[in-house]
């Protein structure tokens, strides 16, 4: 399977509602290895994301390369064992993550290691985020309202709020 790196939804207003994504032993999400140059804007889903393995995201499983998200709302549960995203999952590699008027509803459940309400590691990255939020409930070994390792500096955050509990 290749990576996506187009543009989704140029209109800015697609929804994709009662999904349900269950999956063993893979990584899961909307978007399966979303690739550099890509971006996703206007999207909305509910449902439920579950997986026995790492590397869940309610909208991307696994990013690499330069990837924008604008206007994008996940409201699916979100369940997996480790890197488990209300957003992203995992971030590989250097990358480089936009993210604009990005908002988390959905609960996001780790039973074994690190949770986010966006993005759940984002090791090796820098993000840009401006107008984000969670909502959801967020819980696991290591559990965050927004990212989770983040380890390179440059990162910026503008306007962001949490009432999920973590």
């Amino acid at each position: 399977t290749g990576s996506f790196t187009s543009l989704i939804n140029p209109d800015d207003h697609s929804s994709i509602t009662e999904h349900t994504i269950s999956m063993s032993g893979t990584t899961t999400g909307v978007f399966h290895e979303v690739a550099g140059g890509a971006k996703i804007t206007g999207v909305y889903t509910e449902g439920a994301v579950t997986s026995t393995a790492g590397n869940v995201g309610g909208i991307i499983d696994n990013a690499t390369g330069n990837i924008t998200l604008s206007n994008v709302v996940n409201g699916a549960d979100i369940k997996g064992t480790d890197n488990v995203g209300g957003v992203i999952g995992n971030v590989d590699g250097t990358a480089n993550i936009t993210l604009v008027n990005v908002l988390n509803e959905g609960t996001v459940t780790a039973t074994a290691g690190s949770a986010a309400g966006l993005i759940a590691d984002a090791t090796a990255t820098t993000v840009t985020a401006r107008n984000v939020g969670n909502a959801g409930n967020v819980s696991g070994t290591t559990a965050a309202a927004f990212f989770n390792n983040i380890t390179t500096t440059g990162s910026n955050v503008e306007n962001a709020y949490n009432s999920g509990n973590l």
